[in-house]
């Protein structure tokens, strides 16, 4: 689920904002996932689809915005995991963390040469 909320989201990690999939595509995943019942991780995945950004190009419609809202609401979830779909909240760390991995400590670098294996 975790991966295809950072397909669908509206705030890449990493990337040219340009890269980020159509909101109208997007907003056809949240769809699919509302359907459903809601857990922890589908929440997370329209939360991040869905986060708002202030651009009109990368953001979702706001009537899927308020529709998402409500039914997220209505299962029970905080405001502290809705609050994306209403304010543009910043990257969080630990969302970088996720995503690329713990690094490395500083002053050591990871050099792969074209004769390195990983088994």
């Amino acid at each position: 689920m975790w991966a295809i909320a950072r397909l669908g989201a509206r705030v890449p990690l990493y990337g040219p904002l340009n890269a980020t999939v159509p909101s109208s595509v997007a907003e056809r995943w949240i769809d699919v996932l509302i359907a459903r019942p809601i857990t922890p991780e589908i929440a997370d995945a329209v939360v991040q689809m869905g986060a708002r950004t202030d651009d009109p190009g990368r953001d979702i419609g706001e009537d899927v915005r308020v529709r998402v809202i409500g039914t997220l609401v209505s299962a029970g979830l905080d405001s502290d995991v809705v609050r994306p779909l209403v304010d543009v909240v910043p990257v969080r760390r630990v969302n970088l963390a996720q995503a690329f991995g713990e690094s490395l400590p500083q002053g050591l670098t990871l050099r792969l040469t074209a004769d390195s294996r990983i088994d």
